[in-house]
């Protein structure tokens, strides 16, 4: 064949080809990859959808906390619940056209899917990566949310406004001062037991943190008391260090509900999370003129640029700043 009739051949093929909607395009793809394969696919419905989630998980998201792989699984569950085994481009598009995520929930939601859809690729679940047409949001950066002193001690005087018990009092205001003075993740005061507590060493051993290691944390005086007075009004000698009314560990969603409660009572801004106070923690150590190596340490950061991120300098500290060299 000579070049002309080659080049008008390539020419009809290019053209046929950008005529094909996406579902003419898949079933294209789909007719090359079982030639080039020649594999059999597995069937979805053949195999149990929990342990097809829990080998999608072992493989893709060993890293993840236990309420991240929660909320993971429950997403994965909800999609497949409305796919019914047909895993086409059609029904992925009709999924996510029906969810009214926004932010950081349309990313990481997407993202997940993503990897989800491509492990069923892999895994020859799916004849045609689907994946691939799902586009992840970009992260969008924006200067998080950091309390500043007044509206933290607000917050800590709050349990004795709209708590009548004792016990409640004490328990919510100690989990706060742990919060601004240890700088702790949800889950890692949760999960804290009173065996985890040495007064002998002064430190709190804090098992399985977010990084899936262990951290070893000295006590001040300060956090010694905190501790002190806390156990000392309970009598607790082992088992978990907070708990509910029923006197099992204090979950999640008990402690969302009351923060929930003691915020509005403070009258703070709906961006005043609890992970806020984490973010007070680290500036205020930096206001202090901690070095970022020791905060990093203090907060439990696998990587210094996570605690750079952390830190927010307001407009005052770089006026400050610049008002320091004379000139």
């Amino acid at each position: 064949m000579n070049t002309d009739k080659t080049a008008t051949l390539k020419n009809l093929i290019i053209e046929d080809l950008t005529g094909l909607n996406d579902a003419a395009l898949a079933e294209l793809y789909s007719i090359e990859q079982r030639l080039l394969n020649g594999s059999t696919l597995h069937n979805i419905r053949d195999i149990d959808r929990d342990t097809l989630i829990n080998n999608f998980i072992n493989k893709c998201q060993l890293n993840s906390t236990p309420s991240t792989i929660y909320c993971y699984t429950k997403l994965i569950q909800d999609f497949l619940d409305h796919a019914r085994g047909v895993l086409t481009y059609d029904v992925l598009i009709a999924y996510l056209q029906s969810k009214a995520w926004g932010g950081a929930t349309k990313r990481r939601n997407y993202g997940l899917l993503k990897r989800f859809l491509f492990y069923l690729f892999t895994q020859k679940y799916m004849e045609i990566d689907i994946s691939s047409m799902i586009i992840v949001p970009p992260k969008i950066r924006s200067s998080s949310f950091c309390p500043i002193p007044m509206q933290v001690k607000d917050l800590i005087d709050t349990p004795k406004l709209i708590f009548t018990e004792r016990d409640e009092i004490i328990r919510f205001e100690t989990i706060l001062k742990l919060f601004v003075k240890a700088g702790l993740r949800r889950d890692e005061l949760l999960n804290l037991n009173v065996e985890d507590i040495d007064f002998d060493r002064g430190t709190i051993t804090i098992k399985n943190t977010k990084n899936k290691d262990t951290k070893i944390m000295n006590m001040d005086d300060n956090l010694r008391q905190i501790i002190t007075c806390y156990l000392s009004y309970f009598k607790y000698q082992s088992g978990a260090l907070f708990r509910g009314i029923q006197g099992n560990r204090l979950c999640r969603q008990s402690l969302n509900n009351v923060f929930k409660r003691m915020k509005t009572r403070a009258g703070l801004p709906k961006d005043f999370k609890i992970h806020s106070l984490r973010r007070f923690f680290i500036n205020e150590l930096r206001k202090h003129g901690i070095d970022l190596a020791t905060i990093q340490k203090l907060a439990g950061h696998r990587d210094i640029r996570t605690t750079e991120i952390y830190c927010n300098v307001s407009d005052e500290e770089k006026i400050k700043a610049l008002e320091s060299i004379k000139v």
